[in-house]
Protein backbone atom coordinates (compact mmCIF):
# COMPACT_ATOMS: atom_id res chain seq x y z
CA UNK A 1 0.00 0.00 0.00
CA UNK A 2 2.97 2.75 0.69
CA UNK A 3 4.10 1.83 -2.60
CA UNK A 4 0.79 2.53 -4.34
CA UNK A 5 0.43 5.27 -2.15
CA UNK A 6 4.14 6.55 -3.77
CA UNK A 7 3.16 6.24 -6.53
CA UNK A 8 0.25 8.26 -6.91
CA UNK A 9 2.13 11.20 -5.03
CA UNK A 10 4.35 11.25 -7.72
CA UNK A 11 2.04 10.97 -10.55
CA UNK A 12 0.47 13.96 -8.94
CA UNK A 13 3.69 15.81 -8.97
CA UNK A 14 4.40 14.66 -12.53
CA UNK A 15 0.67 16.59 -13.71
CA UNK A 16 1.41 19.71 -11.41
CA UNK A 17 4.69 19.55 -13.49
CA UNK A 18 4.16 18.84 -16.95
CA UNK A 19 0.87 21.65 -16.37
CA UNK A 20 2.87 24.56 -15.87
CA UNK A 21 5.22 24.72 -18.89
CA UNK A 22 4.30 26.92 -21.83
CA UNK A 23 7.16 28.27 -23.80
CA UNK A 24 7.24 29.42 -27.28
CA UNK A 25 10.10 29.68 -29.84
CA UNK A 26 10.48 32.60 -32.53
CA UNK A 27 12.76 31.64 -35.52
CA UNK A 28 11.78 35.04 -37.15
CA UNK A 29 11.34 33.01 -40.67
CA UNK A 30 8.63 35.09 -41.69
CA UNK A 31 10.44 38.56 -40.81
CA UNK A 32 9.65 40.82 -43.69
CA UNK A 33 12.64 43.47 -44.61
CA UNK A 34 11.88 46.78 -44.12
CA UNK A 35 9.21 46.80 -41.57
CA UNK A 36 9.77 48.06 -38.03
CA UNK A 37 8.34 45.90 -36.10
CA UNK A 38 7.80 42.02 -35.95
CA UNK A 39 4.62 40.78 -33.89
CA UNK A 40 3.78 36.91 -32.92
CA UNK A 41 0.32 36.22 -31.96
CA UNK A 42 0.63 32.00 -31.06
CA UNK A 43 -2.35 30.82 -30.10
CA UNK A 44 -4.07 33.23 -33.35
CA UNK A 45 -6.84 34.91 -30.94
CA UNK A 46 -5.98 37.62 -33.11
CA UNK A 47 -3.71 38.86 -30.26
CA UNK A 48 0.21 39.74 -30.74
CA UNK A 49 1.55 37.96 -27.53
CA UNK A 50 5.19 39.56 -28.36
CA UNK A 51 5.65 42.89 -30.40
CA UNK A 52 9.30 43.30 -31.42
CA UNK A 53 10.31 47.36 -32.75
CA UNK A 54 12.95 49.37 -34.01
CA UNK A 55 12.86 53.30 -34.13
CA UNK A 56 15.28 52.85 -36.93
CA UNK A 57 13.89 54.58 -40.22
CA UNK A 58 15.43 51.73 -42.60
CA UNK A 59 13.33 49.05 -40.46
CA UNK A 60 14.51 45.62 -39.57
CA UNK A 61 16.83 43.59 -42.09
CA UNK A 62 16.19 39.69 -42.23
CA UNK A 63 19.45 38.82 -43.94
CA UNK A 64 22.04 37.62 -41.77
CA UNK A 65 25.80 36.40 -41.53
CA UNK A 66 25.33 33.26 -44.00
CA UNK A 67 25.27 29.64 -43.10
CA UNK A 68 28.47 29.57 -41.14
CA UNK A 69 27.02 29.91 -37.58
CA UNK A 70 26.22 27.85 -34.57
CA UNK A 71 23.85 29.84 -33.28
CA UNK A 72 22.08 31.86 -36.06
CA UNK A 73 20.05 30.34 -38.63
CA UNK A 74 19.19 33.11 -40.97
CA UNK A 75 16.25 34.68 -41.04
CA UNK A 76 16.40 36.44 -38.16
CA UNK A 77 15.83 40.05 -36.84
CA UNK A 78 18.94 42.34 -38.02
CA UNK A 79 19.06 45.74 -36.97
CA UNK A 80 22.16 48.71 -37.25
CA UNK A 81 23.49 49.17 -33.24
CA UNK A 82 23.57 52.99 -33.19
CA UNK A 83 20.08 53.17 -31.34
CA UNK A 84 19.47 53.06 -27.78
CA UNK A 85 17.96 50.86 -27.51
CA UNK A 86 18.84 49.13 -30.68
CA UNK A 87 15.22 47.24 -30.25
CA UNK A 88 12.34 46.36 -27.79
CA UNK A 89 10.45 43.63 -27.38
CA UNK A 90 7.11 44.34 -25.58
CA UNK A 91 4.45 41.13 -23.88
CA UNK A 92 0.79 42.12 -24.42
CA UNK A 93 -0.03 39.42 -22.13
CA UNK A 94 3.36 39.78 -19.46
CA UNK A 95 5.96 36.76 -19.38
CA UNK A 96 7.79 34.70 -16.58
CA UNK A 97 10.74 32.55 -15.88
CA UNK A 98 13.02 33.38 -18.36
CA UNK A 99 14.36 34.56 -21.72
CA UNK A 100 16.91 33.89 -24.65
CA UNK A 101 18.03 34.03 -27.46
CA UNK A 102 20.88 33.97 -29.79
CA UNK A 103 22.91 36.86 -31.43
CA UNK A 104 25.63 37.33 -33.61
CA UNK A 105 27.49 41.13 -34.37
CA UNK A 106 29.13 42.02 -37.33
CA UNK A 107 32.46 42.84 -35.99
CA UNK A 108 34.93 40.51 -36.48
CA UNK A 109 38.81 41.74 -35.41
CA UNK A 110 38.35 40.98 -32.17
CA UNK A 111 35.96 38.52 -29.75
CA UNK A 112 34.35 38.48 -26.73
CA UNK A 113 34.42 42.38 -26.18
CA UNK A 114 32.09 43.40 -28.06
CA UNK A 115 28.25 42.08 -27.01
CA UNK A 116 24.84 43.26 -25.89
CA UNK A 117 22.84 45.04 -22.58
CA UNK A 118 19.95 43.12 -22.07
CA UNK A 119 17.43 44.15 -19.45
CA UNK A 120 13.94 42.97 -18.41
CA UNK A 121 11.28 45.07 -17.14
CA UNK A 122 7.95 45.13 -15.50
CA UNK A 123 4.86 47.52 -15.97
CA UNK A 124 6.30 49.86 -13.61
CA UNK A 125 9.44 50.34 -15.40
CA UNK A 126 11.03 48.28 -12.78
CA UNK A 127 14.10 46.11 -13.85
CA UNK A 128 13.38 42.48 -13.25
CA UNK A 129 16.34 41.14 -14.57
CA UNK A 130 20.07 42.83 -16.61
CA UNK A 131 23.04 41.03 -18.34
CA UNK A 132 25.88 42.05 -20.43
CA UNK A 133 26.75 38.84 -22.69
CA UNK A 134 29.99 39.43 -25.33
CA UNK A 135 30.17 37.58 -28.34
CA UNK A 136 32.85 35.30 -29.43
CA UNK A 137 33.88 33.12 -32.68
CA UNK A 138 32.56 29.72 -32.71
CA UNK A 139 33.39 26.03 -34.51
CA UNK A 140 30.14 24.90 -36.20
CA UNK A 141 31.98 22.39 -38.17
CA UNK A 142 34.25 21.22 -34.91
CA UNK A 143 37.81 23.10 -36.36
CA UNK A 144 36.61 26.73 -37.94
CA UNK A 145 35.90 29.63 -36.73
CA UNK A 146 32.21 30.92 -37.57
CA UNK A 147 32.03 33.92 -39.91
CA UNK A 148 30.80 36.07 -36.97
CA UNK A 149 30.68 36.22 -33.12
CA UNK A 150 28.18 34.75 -31.69
CA UNK A 151 26.41 33.96 -28.41
CA UNK A 152 23.18 33.05 -26.61
CA UNK A 153 21.64 35.23 -23.77
CA UNK A 154 19.24 33.09 -21.26
CA UNK A 155 18.12 35.44 -18.24
CA UNK A 156 16.27 33.93 -15.81
CA UNK A 157 13.95 36.17 -13.75
CA UNK A 158 11.15 36.49 -10.73
CA UNK A 159 7.79 38.94 -11.61
CA UNK A 160 6.07 39.52 -14.95
CA UNK A 161 8.02 40.48 -17.70
CA UNK A 162 6.20 43.62 -19.24
CA UNK A 163 9.33 44.51 -21.78
CA UNK A 164 12.53 43.91 -22.37
CA UNK A 165 15.53 46.08 -23.95
CA UNK A 166 18.34 45.12 -26.06
CA UNK A 167 21.43 47.51 -26.77
CA UNK A 168 24.09 46.23 -28.24
CA UNK A 169 27.47 48.34 -27.85
CA UNK A 170 27.91 50.31 -30.76
CA UNK A 171 31.43 49.23 -31.70
CA UNK A 172 29.77 46.41 -33.47
CA UNK A 173 27.33 47.73 -35.90
CA UNK A 174 25.35 45.85 -36.67
CA UNK A 175 23.37 42.76 -34.65
CA UNK A 176 21.21 39.77 -35.57
CA UNK A 177 18.95 38.09 -33.43
CA UNK A 178 17.27 34.74 -33.54
CA UNK A 179 15.93 31.05 -31.96
CA UNK A 180 14.20 33.72 -29.25
CA UNK A 181 12.59 31.28 -26.43
CA UNK A 182 10.24 32.62 -23.83
CA UNK A 183 7.22 31.89 -21.85
CA UNK A 184 4.09 34.35 -22.53
CA UNK A 185 1.15 34.80 -24.80
CA UNK A 186 -2.78 34.10 -23.46
CA UNK A 187 -2.06 30.82 -24.28
CA UNK A 188 0.72 30.23 -21.77
CA UNK A 189 1.47 31.25 -18.60
CA UNK A 190 0.91 35.27 -17.25
CA UNK A 191 2.18 35.66 -14.02
CA UNK A 192 2.86 33.20 -11.37
CA UNK A 193 -0.49 33.61 -10.05
CA UNK A 194 -2.01 32.35 -13.15
CA UNK A 195 0.85 29.61 -13.72
CA UNK A 196 0.06 28.27 -9.88
CA UNK A 197 -3.91 28.23 -10.90
CA UNK A 198 -3.33 26.62 -14.14
CA UNK A 199 -1.13 23.80 -12.52
CA UNK A 200 -4.10 22.61 -11.25
CA UNK A 201 -5.78 21.95 -14.22
CA UNK A 202 -5.30 18.86 -15.83
CA UNK A 203 -5.53 18.48 -19.68
CA UNK A 204 -6.08 15.08 -21.64
CA UNK A 205 -2.31 15.26 -22.71
CA UNK A 206 -1.83 14.92 -18.64
CA UNK A 207 -4.15 12.44 -17.96
CA UNK A 208 -2.46 10.19 -20.87
CA UNK A 209 1.22 10.92 -18.92
CA UNK A 210 -0.30 9.78 -15.72
CA UNK A 211 -1.69 7.08 -16.86
CA UNK A 212 1.19 5.47 -19.09
CA UNK A 213 3.16 6.57 -15.59
CA UNK A 214 0.88 4.74 -13.45
CA UNK A 215 0.06 1.61 -16.01
CA UNK A 216 4.16 1.30 -15.88
CA UNK A 217 4.59 1.45 -12.27
CA UNK A 218 2.01 -1.30 -11.30
CA UNK A 219 3.59 -3.21 -13.79
CA UNK A 220 6.77 -3.08 -11.56
CA UNK A 221 4.98 -3.89 -8.96
CA UNK A 222 3.39 -6.66 -10.20
CA UNK A 223 7.46 -7.84 -11.14
CA UNK A 224 8.26 -7.37 -7.60
CA UNK A 225 5.08 -9.55 -6.46
CA UNK A 226 6.10 -12.24 -8.81
CA UNK A 227 9.42 -12.06 -8.01
CA UNK A 228 8.20 -12.81 -4.27
CA UNK A 229 6.55 -15.88 -5.28
CA UNK A 230 9.58 -16.93 -7.44
CA UNK A 231 12.41 -14.62 -5.79
CA UNK A 232 22.83 41.76 -41.75
CA UNK A 233 23.70 41.28 -44.36
CA UNK A 234 26.63 41.33 -41.71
Amino acid sequence: MKIILTIIASSIVLLIHTSSIYAALLTFDDQVNGTSSYSYDGDDDGNDDVVFSTTSPMGFSSVGPGPNMSFINEPGIVGMTNLNPDLRVDFTYGGVDNLTFSFAISFTMVENQYGVNFTIYDSNDVILATTHQTAGFTKPDGQNNSDYPEAVVSLDFSGTASYALFDFDSEAYAYIIDNFTGTFGSKEVVSNEVKSRTASIPTLTDYGIILLFLCLSFAGLSRIRTNRVKPCEL
